[in-house]
């Protein structure tokens, strides 16, 4: 009886071309490459695209797995560690969801789409001698064919680079992301995802799209002793001016004292903008703005972000905007950095390519 076995297929982007570039001259329309492992099945990078420079979106796979849960298990592996990889090095990620929990065989399965007949896949797979399956974002876990045989997707639907990484050095820091065995709770992932996807969208809404990853890792924080026990003093009495108010059948004024000391109750905890900016100065040892704290930084980005969503503008210059929320991003970088407890990466040089410009990198 023949053995079956699985690999796993993770199709990521990025946010840009040029994030992986090959240094070969002699090779410039490369768009796949192998790198053995010691079990015998290689890992297998490509990239979807005319070339690994000119893609923004890359496949990763691995075969050789005795069960599909032993593949699952790997891919989710390598989706975090690419994904932290990524938080890292600033750059926007994008392969579904982050933290996609432990293998069901429902979340495995390829995607469906009815644009396409049966026809469509078996005439691929007659064609090419391979297994058609499609194409989609994240983990897909497919049944390997004998060796001769490959595996092919369809699709489903009709700024400047500070550096790219070669290939070898994405796989490379992915294991070293790995090895770190990286774990994260469902806050934190949810705040990649957001800190990823702000990469992929229009400046204005990259930076409330910040403001809320920042807003979903803070807590709230109670006030000092003495601040409670002075909001106390001044709820009670108000209280007793409610009750007064009240009996003297002043409605007007005994509504209105309610409702002030139920916003003094509220006050026992930090507002929201004080929290993220403690967040910030525990977890940022630097200043990003002009030589300002991280804490002005935080009470600048929160009064562009009123003035965004109440007015539909910034307030400031378009230059202004843009060093704002570039600081801002940094701010979240570095939290994450803390947040998920995992050591920055030292990627060695070789695996650094040269500077890349790219003429679509239009949005900052």
């Amino acid at each position: 009886m023949e053995t079956k076995t699985y690999k796993y297929r993770l199709i990521f982007q990025f946010a840009y071309k040029g994030i992986i570039n090959v240094p070969d001259a002699a090779e410039p329309y490369l768009t796949q490459l192998e790198y053995g492992q010691d079990d015998g099945n290689s890992i297998i990078l490509r990239a979807d695209g005319k070339s690994f420079h000119e893609a923004k979106q890359f496949k990763l796979m691995r075969g050789g797995f005795p069960s599909p849960k032993e593949a699952w298990e790997e891919a989710r592996e390598c989706l975090l560690a690419l994904s932290l990889v990524a938080a890292e090095l600033g750059l926007g990620f994008k392969a579904g969801d982050i933290n996609v929990g432990e293998y069901e065989p429902a979340k495995a399965l390829p995607g469906q789409d009815t644009i396409f007949s049966k026809n469509t896949f078996s005439d691929q797979e007659s064609k090419k001698k391979t297994r058609a399956v499609p194409h989609k974002l994240g983990i897909t876990i497919i049944e390997e064919l004998d060796k001769t045989h490959g595996i092919t997707s369809i699709k489903m639907s009709a700024q400047i680079a500070p550096f790219s990484l070669t290939p070898a050095g994405l796989i490379s820091a992915m294991c070293l992301m790995a090895d770190q065995e990286p774990r994260i709770d469902t806050r934190s992932s949810l705040a990649l995802e957001i800190y990823h996807q702000s990469f992929f969208e229009q400046s204005r809404t990259a930076f409330l799209m910040l403001i809320q990853m920042l807003e979903t890792l803070s807590a709230t924080m109670e006030r000092s002793p003495k601040v409670i026990a002075f909001i106390e003093l001044l709820r009670s009495e108000t209280i007793q001016e409610s009750k007064k108010a009240k009996s003297e059948q002043r409605d007007a004024d005994h509504q209105s004292l309610e409702r002030i000391a139920s916003s003094l109750s509220d006050l026992k905890k930090e507002s929201i903008t004080q929290s993220i900016v403690k967040l910030a100065e525990e977890c940022c040892s630097k200043s990003f703005i002009d030589g300002g704290s991280v804490a002005s930084l935080i009470r600048k980005c929160y009064k562009i972000r009123g003035s965004l969503t109440h007015k539909g503008i910034t307030g400031v210059s378009e230059k202004d905007f843009l060093n704002y929320l570039a600081g801002l991003r940094n701010v979240c970088r570095e939290i994450l950095w803390v947040k998920m407890r995992f050591a920055k990466l030292n990627l060695h040089p070789d695996d650094i390519s040269p500077t890349v410009i790219n003429s679509d990198m239009t949005q900052f």
